[in-house]
């Protein structure tokens, strides 16, 4: 009888790693699907940034950059540039419009400026030592 008892116990034994074998793959296959379900889910991070004014401040809260895009009754009419020093004072101007596009450069002091423009109404390159209030808008 106790060969019958020890045949029995160990096909036994053996049915019960196959089961813990079996429950360890279940296991993975379930945590597998998982990840993957929680992966599908989650947002792709988006490449571009969509607006029509970007503000880049300086920590003092000052403007530092700003992107900006000009429109009249829903028409674009152009993109600019403007960078500011840390006192908030515009040093740089860069327009782009259907008429043309423009540099506008003025020193930290404001007594000197560079306009550089591609329109019709000032084509060509000014170097001037024009108080800054006198200077054309470009867009």
């Amino acid at each position: 009888m106790s060969e019958v008892t020890d045949g029995v116990l160990a096909r036994l034994e053996k049915v019960e790693r196959e089961y813990r074998m079996l429950k360890r793959c279940v296991a993975v296959v379930v945590l597998a699907l998982g990840a993957l379900f929680v992966m599908a889910q989650a947002p792709s991070r988006p490449r571009t940034v969509e607006a029509e004014r970007l503000v880049i401040r300086y920590p003092n809260g000052k403007e530092a950059i700003v992107l900006d895009t000009s429109s009249r009754n829903g028409v674009a009419e152009g993109a600019g540039a403007s960078f500011s020093s840390p006192a908030g004072d515009t040093l740089v101007d860069i327009n782009a419009s259907f008429v043309g596009g423009a540099v506008h450069v003025i020193s930290p002091k404001g007594d000197l400026q560079v306009d550089i423009d591609a329109s019709g109404t000032f084509p060509g390159f000014d170097f001037s030592k024009e108080p800054v209030g006198h200077r054309q808008d470009f867009l």
